[in-house]
């Protein structure tokens, strides 16, 4: 296992519970905007590099089985499925 994936591996539970924080309450209205302004409600698939804990699936408003996730952490994908 590389550096960075144990790093983000170990890490994941923190970062989902700080990312709920108001600090990252913009960054998911900011997407949110940027996903409407694209017509994002037409597409029918997203794949989402780099995922981390998934809490895009929530912003984009997708049924699971819109979405699927890559991160190159284990512990981020675990946490994700979880959510």
């Amino acid at each position: 296992m590389n550096t960075i994936q144990h790093i983000y591996d170990s890490l994941a539970p923190d970062y989902d519970s700080r990312y709920r924080e108001v600090r990252h309450f913009v960054e998911e209205t900011l997407i949110g905007q940027i996903l409407d302004e694209m017509k994002f409600g037409a597409i029918d698939r997203v794949l989402d590099i780099g995922c981390g804990t998934g809490n895009m699936i929530t912003v984009a408003e997708l049924p699971k089985s819109a979405y699927l996730g890559v991160d190159v952490s284990e512990g981020m994908l675990e946490v994700a499925r979880e959510n």
